[in-house]
């Protein structure tokens, strides 16, 4: 029977390597957020229609993730977290024809963080975003999914890092 398992990552190199060290010692799965960030505008056709009457929601959504990067970044430097992670990655948009104004466009941010207080701050920031004018378009913030910070059974970490300076390996807690 198993009591236990531990798992090599390799995705922790370039923090090791921007360290100087060899090996990361792993203390937490950190708490981390799903949101998708949906905008409404409407169709029209691209050749025709005014631009000053567009309610272009890719252009909305382009405004948007522009502003959650620069709010976000003050937070990471008001708050002293420069771990913090954040990253907008899937889209979706909608009618995706070259002729015409996009109606619909919604991205996904994945929000990382150990401490649940800075993953609210970053929540308050992502909520703001409804109250907002996006050029004419109504914006929905929706939660994907939710996970809090698991932390890792502090005598099992306590042999990864007894084993690694035993081996005289330099090391971190990440």
């Amino acid at each position: 029977k198993y009591k236990a398992l531990f798992e090599a990552h390799i995705e922790q190199g370039p923090i090791l390597e921007n360290a100087g060290k060899d090996v990361g010692v792993v203390t937490c799965v950190l708490g981390q957020m799903l949101y998708r960030i949906k905008f409404y505008g409407f169709a029209a056709h691209a050749g025709t229609f005014p631009m000053q009457l567009r309610h272009d929601a890719f252009y909305a959504a382009s405004m948007a993730n522009c502003y959650i990067h620069e709010e976000i970044n003050k937070l990471m430097e008001a708050e002293n977290v420069p771990e913090l992670v954040y990253t907008t990655g899937e889209v979706v948009i909608h009618p995706c024809v070259t002729t015409v104004i996009p109606d619909f466009f919604d991205f996904s941010i994945d929000v990382r963080h150990e401490n649940p207080e800075i993953l609210n701050k970053v929540r308050e920031i992502l909520f703001s975003l409804e109250k907002r004018e996006w050029n004419g378009c109504k914006c929905e913030v929706v939660l994907g999914w939710n996970r809090d910070t698991v932390y890792w059974d502090k005598t099992l970490v306590g042999y990864v890092r007894e084993s690694v300076e035993e081996l005289g390996y330099s090391h971190m807690d990440i």
